[in-house]
């Protein structure tokens, strides 16, 4: 009876992430269509410059503390008080040296008033993410129904914020402010339910030893964060200054929509990783079996995805944004074949962890980063939004494929990841000899 009632609570779990997650991706695609008709590609390019600058920074106030703070509330729930406490005051102090940052880069690199306000009033909203430390809380407990909850009526907040700003005809700026406001309900929801359920969060604590220790372990994600966010993002804040913030609209659509479409190599591997980190520590041939059928149902997933946004993205971009945005069609039909760099991307998170390669793993995305920044400053004034689509894939080649042949452990997961992707269709009958 009691094992019954451990996996109906995590289908349960599973459950509610899952309905979030389609729930987000519907009502954000269908917001950003209004969104982006309503201000044109001119300033829709302007929001998305302002909002891909800010997205560089965020890593330094996340600091990459979920992972590891699941995995100490999960070992210590009665330091409950002390983890979130002093995650907070980590959290939110890293939210004020990214905004430090950011005002200061900004003001050197952008010379537009609008742009300048819009980049501060969105960076303004890390600051009100401190609390979201209590999503972290309920999902070590496999309670995710309850930051879920939050996260499904900041969704629903947010699309009619914006809908009353397109009705009512508001300025650019006020897009900026909603991003803001809708920060400061989604943690205002998050302090509400964690009230509810357990108390006030007057009773955290902040503990130095326990922040050093945090720090410590955490700083090469903090760093690959980094890295991956500006691997991710310079594009459209190169093509904003070098172009301009119409080629950033025609982009911004293109790089949204397949940015949707990740849920599914993401939802993939999840599901795989506690088989392949059980199997890591129990039997090693299990271990390589787990991680080469992860690669062949990623791969398989890429192609089934893929294929039809490359044939008839252009027409649904068309169809669904207007004339306006016909270029970003073809940027979307294009961006197709991302979703193979970022399912090779998460399928590997799996190998990473397991062998605890952080430094490894920094050091590739920092190189994928020089590679993109070098591409994009010789190929955006050639080919403008074309040019810094080329240049993604050029920098996720060196840091999803080539930088890893450098390496014996890594090249090892590279030869399974290329066997995985030539031999995809024998997964079904693979992963019915390891049941």
């Amino acid at each position: 009876m009691k094992k019954f009632k451990k996996v109906r609570k995590f289908i349960e779990n599973i459950s509610w992430e899952f309905s979030n997650r389609i729930i987000t991706i519907i009502t954000s695609v269908a917001i950003s269509i209004i969104v982006a008709r309503y201000l044109g590609p001119e300033n829709f390019g302007l929001l998305s410059y302002a909002r891909s600058f800010v997205q560089m920074f965020a890593a330094i106030s996340a600091l990459s503390l979920g992972s590891i703070l699941v995995r100490e509330l999960s070992r210590n729930p009665e330091k409950k008080n002390m983890l979130l406490g002093t995650s907070y005051f980590l959290r939110s102090g890293g939210a004020v040296i990214s905004n430090v940052l950011i005002m200061i880069i900004a003001f050197f690199i952008t010379d537009e008033e609008t742009g300048r306000l819009l980049i501060l009033v969105i960076a303004g909203s890390e600051l009100f993410k401190g609390f979201e430390v209590i999503k972290y809380y309920y999902s070590s407990r496999v309670l995710s129904k309850y930051y879920v909850r939050v996260e499904i009526v900041q969704v629903i907040f947010n699309s009619v914020f914006k809908l009353c700003l397109v009705y009512f005809k508001a300025p650019l700026i006020w897009f900026g402010y909603s991003v803001l406001l809708t920060a400061i309900f989604h943690n205002v929801g998050y302090l509400i339910t964690y009230y509810r359920n357990e108390g006030s969060v007057l009773k955290w604590k902040y503990s130095g030893e326990f922040a050093k220790n945090l720090l410590a372990e955490s700083w090469p994600l903090v760093l690959y964060g980094i890295g991956l966010s500006i691997q991710n993002r310079i594009d459209q804040v190169m093509l904003g200054n070098m172009v301009g913030n119409y080629e950033v609209g025609q982009y911004s659509v293109g790089f949204r929509l397949i940015l949707m479409a990740t849920f599914i190599p993401t939802y993939i591997s999840n599901t795989f990783a506690p088989a392949i980190a059980k199997a890591k520590k129990n039997d090693a041939k299990t271990y390589e079996k787990y991680l080469l059928n992860n690669y062949r149902i990623l791969f398989m997933s890429f192609l089934v995805v893929s294929i039809p946004i490359f044939f008839i993205g252009d027409d649904v971009v068309l169809f669904l944004y207007g004339n306006d945005f016909k270029e970003a069609g073809i940027i979307f039909s294009l961006f197709a074949f991302k979703l193979f760099f970022t399912s090779i991307g998460i399928g590997k998170s799996s190998f990473i962890v397991n062998e605890s390669l952080f430094k490894f793993n920094l050091l590739a995305v920092t190189i994928g980063t020089i590679v993109n920044i070098t591409c994009n400053y010789f190929l955006i004034p050639i080919y403008g939004a074309i040019g810094a689509l080329v240049s993604t894939y050029i920098s996720f080649t060196f840091s999803h494929i080539l930088v890893d042949l450098f390496y014996y452990k890594t090249r090892k997961n590279q030869i399974l990841i290329f066997k995985g992707i030539f031999s995809f269709w024998k997964v079904f009958k693979e992963l019915d000899k390891l049941k």
